[in-house]
């Protein structure tokens, strides 16, 4: 009854990514997504935009992909943080990936 785990953690993160995105030799991966504080943007154009090229571990979708390019234009910090709330919404919805825990 049941099922045996395998855990193999990689050795490096690179060696992670080509595992999971180049192999596709996985059945579950785990990782974190950093968002930089002074500019977030970089960052989620290429893990959360379907025209990333970091989508490895994170999916694209219509709705993200509006929400990001609104972000991009935004004339403010304080409009970006609607906007950030809009994400965090989205991702709440469609609920993308499993949260272990929380780094202390």
């Amino acid at each position: 009854m049941g099922f045996d785990v395998d855990s193999q953690i990689m050795p490096t993160t690179g060696d992670q990514i080509r595992r999971i995105a180049a192999h596709h030799d996985y059945d579950q991966g785990s990782w974190g997504l950093s968002l930089r504080d002074p500019d977030p943007f970089p960052k989620m154009s290429s893990a959360m935009h379907s025209g990333g090229k970091q989508l490895y571990g994170m999916y694209p979708s219509p709705e993200m992909d509006a929400i990001v390019d609104e972000f991009q234009t935004d004339p403010d910090a304080t409009v970006q943080r609607a906007t950030m709330a809009d994400i965090q919404r989205q991702l709440n919805e469609d609920v993308p990936f499993l949260v272990h825990g929380y780094p202390e």
